[in-house]
């Protein structure tokens, strides 16, 4: 076990691969923003798959808040598995975290995890999935 004062894992790469999401983006990048967590703790990684949407405009966008240590990498459209590939080549964290584009967190969030992950000795994990209130019924059920 890791004692509170020693860091196994000191810096996290989060990993969003993307497709024309860019409405989503939007979202999930302000709710990133707002995290609780030294932002040289961690890396957003946008492994852009092929958008056609504006995707790149928006992340140029959020590039320019220095708040947020965002890096964007482009591929042609080879689906989410290989834009989660090229995320993790272009990664420099001791952890990596995917998230999809289309969840928004709460500001706890990766404090939360690295909390946890420096208390077990993990070499990964799974969270639970929820959704607002305001979802569909469908969407609730997948």
């Amino acid at each position: 076990m890791v004692s509170s004062n020693q860091r196994k894992y000191n810096f996290y790469s989060i990993i969003i691969p993307a497709f024309n999401r860019k409405d989503e983006l939007t979202e999930l990048l302000i709710s990133l923003k707002n995290l609780d967590f030294g932002t040289d703790q961690f890396e957003i990684i946008i492994a852009d798959d092929g958008s056609t949407d504006g995707t790149d405009e928006l992340i140029s966008q959020f590039q320019q808040d220095t708040s947020l240590p965002i890096r964007y990498f482009a591929q042609k459209n080879k689906g989410p598995g290989a834009a989660r590939n090229l995320g993790m080549k272009k990664a420099k964290g001791d952890f990596f975290i995917f998230i999809d584009s289309d969840v928004t967190l709460p500001g706890f969030w990766l404090h939360n995890i690295s909390d946890r992950l420096n208390v077990e000795d993990a070499d990964a994990f799974g969270g639970p999935d929820t959704y607002k209130d305001d979802f569909p019924p469908l969407l609730k059920a997948i």
